[in-house]
């Protein structure tokens, strides 16, 4: 198996006879022709790579069905973050200025289980924040995981998608496939009187502290 990532990569199979005898075609199309028709085609093709994901998740094999890893807690969890992809120094389409100062993408990564089987890696562009259509991608990655286990799910994220209207999806999503969804995501503070809140719980006597190391208290 070859995966190559641009259309130029095409032509090097161009003249190759074992690469059409083994694909059963005649001829290899060019580059351009090869854009052209995935072009043409890629509104019809963008839900299989989707339906191909989940047919394999759900396959048994010989050991079994496919073990994701759940929490000890009895959940399974749903991570969703994004990554910066660098693409300094090109023209590709969408390549813009990250959070991290460098140019390129910013694909989000939705992973299920403690092993982190990937159910969805949706490329955006490098200016796009995170919380941004990610409505969308919830439409497509929580009923997926709630077809590959029966466990309640904990989706979990960081603090870019701390958003009413993600937390409202998530809800919205759980009723709708009447499964239950939990959810931890990290605080963004934005412009919460951070100082304020943690005077309030020193003097709370309520308030429980746990130290994790020495210099880190919550």
């Amino acid at each position: 198996m070859q995966v190559k990532n641009d259309f130029d990569a095409i032509e090097e199979f161009r003249g190759d006879a074992f690469f059409t005898s083994s694909l059963h075609v005649s001829t290899v199309p060019s580059c351009s022709t090869w854009r052209q028709r995935i072009d043409t085609h890629a509104a019809s093709w963008f839900e299989l790579a989707g339906e191909f994901n989940l047919a394999l998740l759900s396959a048994k094999y010989a050991a079994g069905p496919i073990d994701f890893g759940y929490l000890p807690c009895g959940y399974m969890p749903v991570d969703w973050d994004t990554f910066v992809m660098n693409n300094s120094g090109t023209k590709k389409e969408a390549v813009g200025r990250t959070y991290q100062v460098v140019d390129g993408d910013i694909p989000s990564s939705t992973n299920l289980g403690s092993l982190g089987y990937c159910l969805e890696l949706a490329l955006r562009p490098g200016v796009q924040h995170s919380a941004l259509e990610t409505q969308l991608n919830l439409e497509r990655v929580l009923p997926m995981a709630a077809k590959l286990t029966p466990l309640p799910l904990l989706f979990r994220a960081d603090s870019g998608l701390l958003s009413l209207k993600i937390i409202q999806q998530v809800c919205a999503q759980a009723a709708a496939l009447s499964r239950e969804i939990s959810l931890i995501i990290k605080w963004n503070p934005r412009k919460a009187p951070v100082e304020v809140i943690a005077a309030e719980s020193v003097l709370d006597p309520s308030t429980m502290w746990c130290h994790q190391r020495e210099g880190k208290r919550m």
